[in-house]
C-alpha cells in the first residue's frame, strides 16, 4: 500500500515569541506589526491576566496611542490563563503595537505574515 502525498497547502510562515507585558504602555514591549496577516496572543496557565489594552503606532518607534474600534470604543480584550485569543481586527491597519495587562506577566505572541 503507497501512503498518500500530503497535501499541498499554500501559506504563510507564523513566528511567536514570550513577551514580558507590563501595566504600562510605556514599559511594555513594542511589536512590528505592519506585515502580520494574522496573529494570537496565548496566556498560560496560571497567569494573572484579565485583561489586554492594545495601542497603536505607525511604525515601529513611532507616538503610541490608545488604539479604537469604528465605533469608537477602547481595543481591549478579556482573557483568561490557559486559553489563546485572536488579535483583534482593528489592530491589522497599525505599523506597531504594544499591549498593556492589567497585571504584570508573559505570553506568548504568534504573527503570521
Amino acid at each position: 500500500m503507497k501512503v498518500a502525498d500530503p497535501p499541498r497547502r499554500i501559506g504563510r510562515a507564523a513566528d511567536s515569541a514570550s513577551m514580558s507585558l507590563t501595566t504600562s504602555e510605556a514599559t511594555t514591549p513594542e511589536i512590528v506589526f505592519a506585515n502580520a496577516a494574522g496573529a494570537a496572543v496565548f496566556i498560560p496557565t496560571g497567569s494573572s491576566i484579565t485583561t489586554l489594552t492594545y495601542y497603536a503606532a505607525p511604525a515601529y518607534g513611532g507616538t503610541y496611542l490608545p488604539l479604537h474600534d469604528s465605533t469608537g470604543a477602547a481595543v481591549t480584550q478579556t482573557v483568561a490563563a490557559a486559553k489563546a485569543y485572536d488579535v483583534p481586527a482593528a489592530c491589522f491597519g497599525c505599523g506597531a503595537l504594544r499591549i498593556k495587562a492589567n497585571a504584570a506577566g508573559s505570553v506568548e505572541l504568534s504573527l503570521k505574515g
